[in-house]
Formats: C-alpha cells, structure tokens, sequence
C-alpha cells in the first residue's frame, strides 16, 4: 500500500513538472517572437529613415 502511495506521488510530482516545463518553453517561445518582432519593426524603421 506504501509503495502505490509513492508511485503515485512520484508520478504527480513528474506531471507537475513537466507541465511547469510546458508552460516555461511556451514563454520562451513567446518572448522569443516578441523579440523577433521587435528587431523586424525596428528594421523598417531604420530602413524609412
């Protein structure tokens, strides 16, 4: 009973991180577009300059 107890908590505790791992790896990818973004305005503008 003690160790279906563990598994379980061990594969909660994966779970959680590897959704933690999801939500960081979006954020990642968003900044990343944000910044890529802002290097292209920032290019037309030096281009209309």
């Amino acid at each position: 009973m003690i160790s279906l107890f563990k598994k379980l908590q061990g594969l909660l505790a994966y779970e959680q991180s590897h959704l933690t791992t999801q939500a960081i790896s979006k954020m990642d990818v968003t900044i990343r577009r944000q910044y890529h973004a802002q290097q292209i305005s920032l290019l037309r503008t030096d281009y209309l300059e």
